[in-house]
């Protein structure tokens, strides 16, 4: 059996390592050929990026080891072994004493750099893949291979055909696990990108900020940042201790010392406001809170014509969010509320209590959705350095929170019922419960853009070191409704709500991943087998007749096998990752030592269904 693994991120090892495991136990000859345009660990998780870039899952919660392991190792507990500092001594890394310093000092509850784990996946790589070859089994790892390919000839064996046209033939399988792709450029990024040509100015599209020359911004000039997600905490760090800045303690708050390095740094968003900051994780890695609402057996109560429409998605989801949040305020400032009583009303009731009147909640405890989307809802914006104050007030308020922990702050651990709930979401997705309509146009667009304000954000750290920059002045965020444009041989930008306080670069930055996306993605491989027909868009078909695509490879959910232009069954070709994120729901970036991960066990069954057809 040869097959062709096509990414060598997590999901692209979890696949090889299990291959290699149940061949073993077969005895059969299996040849495995590994390809990605970068390293061991892809793109994101480089080993040489820079050190100053930090994971948003905590350490603990991240392995490349199946469940039954009886050697499994956590990223958390590799660091804390002998084999992090041995590897790493030994090991061809950039950053390497950071980097052994970061495994030494990292919390139990703590955030590994981004390179750490790259350098995770190349033990992981070298230990327990490269030594289980024997004279049955192979696997070779083709670095800087950029697939631009495949082809299929009549017996049914597939050829790789490589960026520099050299063909590998005869593989019987094939297994897509690509992660993050460029994108074509929108209308507008077009016209920036060409302004920035035409007048000589840094205009940085959206990308990896690991792989992005921000040394080409000057010190002191003023930087345009579009975006206030990840992708905006990673180029912060970059442009402020990535250039010798430092954060110290100043009482409970962080103070930044200037290197004299740093841009001045203008942000915003459509929002106006930053992401969410992880809550201080209290949880082990399988610890998630049950729902009450959005569960099948609640849901099931709820469809219409078998289907559930969006806002009873939505409405479920609030109440499990509620409930999660009143039971943590009870537990810290109502010890007087009997809360066993306060939980069956509020289920009994489906949340319609008067909280100020039975249970004399104070009003400014009372839940208020339209803050939580909202944070600066009813605040008066007036100039730039008054939002500053306003922003401010708020992220103080939502970092005490966040400190308070995933268990204990209302707030923080409340909303992380969006990732406790995750499956049960992807149960919905999966099942189609939702109508076509509802799926492509509201669940795709508002819901995503919501679950990722809320719950994608950075550790609570970066809430705090944004908070020291802003006071430092090294930092402004630009209130709700940013506007940009290019003109005057620079880039302008300000808030729709004080026109008359524009700001003016020389640099842009696009802080931002390029969206997961099979219609516009600028991949080769994807679009030279969209033409071939091999791959198609997913399509679902309305209630009128009419066809919605969701921007997702068309597979099957249960296989995870392709499905070509007809919608035949490839029963030789796996597709899985982001290039499916429109079949499924979020699909995880890494895998966890949970027995249920959703990574593994799809290893697991793709790896088994490859055996069973010997």
């Amino acid at each position: 059996m040869k097959v062709a693994i096509i990414g060598a991120g997590p999901r692209g090892l979890i696949a090889s390592y299990n291959l290699l495991k149940d061949f073993q136990k077969t005895g059969e000859n299996l040849e495995i050929n590994l390809f990605d345009k970068k390293d061991i660990g892809g793109r994101v998780w480089n080993a040489n990026q820079s050190p100053y870039l930090i994971m948003n899952t905590p350490a603990t919660e991240i392995t490349l080891f199946n469940y039954d392991d009886p050697y499994k190792k956590s990223l958390y507990e590799w660091c804390k072994s002998d084999d992090s500092q041995k590897f790493m001594e030994t090991a061809s890394i950039e950053h390497k004493q950071q980097l052994i310093d970061a495994a030494k000092n990292l919390s139990s509850n703590g955030y590994a750099d981004r390179a750490l784990l790259g350098v995770y996946c190349k033990w992981f790589f070298q230990n327990y893949i490269l030594t289980q070859q024997n004279e049955h089994l192979s696997i070779k790892f083709m670095k800087n291979s950029l697939v631009d390919n495949i082809s299929v000839s009549t017996n049914q064996k597939y050829t790789i055909i490589l960026g520099n046209q050299d063909k590998i033939t005869n593989f019987n399988k094939i297994i897509i696990s690509l992660g993050q792709q460029e994108n074509h450029l929108t209308e507008n990024e077009t016209s920036l990108y060409k302004y920035a040509k035409d007048h000589n100015l840094n205009y940085f599209l959206p990308g990896y900020p690991s792989e992005q020359p921000v040394e080409k911004i000057p010190a002191n000039e003023n930087v345009i940042i579009r975006g206030l997600g990840l992708s905006f905490n990673d180029y912060v760090s970059l442009l402020t201790i990535g250039r010798g800045g430092k954060f110290i303690q100043n009482g409970d708050s962080l103070k930044y010392i200037p290197s004299g390095k740093e841009p001045k740094i203008i942000a915003g968003s459509r929002r106006g406001v930053p992401y969410f900051p992880k809550a201080l994780s209290q949880k082990t890695y399988d610890e998630k809170f049950e729902g009450h609402f959005l569960i099948p057996s609640v849901i099931k109560k709820n469809l219409t014509d078998g289907k559930l429409k969006y806002e009873d998605l939505v409405r479920l989801l609030k109440l499990d969010i509620e409930y999660r949040y009143y039971t943590l305020l009870i537990n810290r400032k109502y010890s007087k509320i009997e809360l066993k009583a306060f939980q069956n009303d509020f289920i009994q009731n489906n949340g319609t209590i008067n909280f100020e009147q039975k249970y004399n909640i104070d009003k400014s405890d009372i839940f208020n959705w339209e803050k939580m989307l909202n944070p600066v809802a009813g605040v008066k914006i007036t100039t730039t350095d008054d939002y500053q104050k306003d922003l401010l007030e708020w992220l103080d308020f939502i970092i005490k929170d966040a400190k308070l922990g995933s268990k204990t702050g209302p707030i923080t651990a409340s909303i992380e019922m969006l990732r406790d709930l995750r499956s049960n979401i992807r149960w919905i997705v999966a099942n189609q419960l939702l109508s076509s309509e509802d799926y492509v146009n509201k669940f795709q667009k508002q819901f995503m853009s919501t679950i990722s304000f809320l719950s994608m954000g950075a550790p609570v750290i970066r809430s705090e070191q944004l908070a020291a920059l802003i006071r430092a002045d090294i930092v402004k965020i630009l209130g709700p409704q940013m506007m940009l444009i290019g003109a005057d041989k620079t880039y302008k930008t300000c808030s729709m709500f004080y026109k008359k306080e524009i700001f003016s670069a020389n640099n842009l930055i696009e802080a931002r991943i390029p969206k997961a996306s099979t219609k516009y993605s600028k991949n080769i491989l994807v679009e030279n087998l969209i033409e071939s027909k091999l791959i198609h868009l997913d399509t679902l078909q309305t209630d009128d007749g009419k066809n919605l695509t969701t921007d997702s490879i068309d597979i099957d959910l249960k296989t995870n096998n392709i499905k070509d232009s007809s919608g035949k069954l490839n029963h030789n070709i796996y597709v899985w990752g982001l290039s499916t994120a429109g079949k499924y729901f979020i699909p995880s970036a890494f895998p966890t030592p949970s027995k249920n991960d959703e990574n593994i066990l799809m290893a697991q069954k793709i790896s088994h269904q490859i055996v069973n057809e010997l």
